[in-house]
């Protein structure tokens, strides 16, 4: 019986945390913080990457631990996408994913 519960209990929490992860919502592109994050973003990569000519964003989508993501792609090719996550407490990019050559 313990041996039970603790796999029940165990599924359950693993359940709780992909639904909490998955749970992100839109923003209005309107919001200041929007803008807050693609200028950090844009610093950000074109610190840290090579030929950033032009940053073009797509999506943003702001997760229950208010942390942004933020989506788009490079120099005008759908190619070369990235993908950070903008945390405004920290007012940095905690993580991210980019499709170019870092410096």
């Amino acid at each position: 019986m313990g041996k039970t519960f603790i796999i029940s209990f165990t599924l359950m929490l693993l359940l709780a945390s992909i639904s909490m992860s998955c749970n992100t919502q839109k923003i209005n592109n309107d919001d200041p913080k929007i803008k807050e994050a693609e200028l950090a973003v844009q610093k950000h990569l074109k610190k840290n990457y090579k030929d950033v000519e032009s940053i073009s964003f797509t999506n943003h989508e702001k997760n229950p631990m208010g942390v942004l993501m933020v989506r788009g792609y490079l120099n005008d090719d759908q190619s070369k996408k990235f993908s950070v996550h903008y945390d405004f407490n920290q007012k940095d990019i905690v993580v991210g994913i980019v499709n170019a050559d870092p410096k």
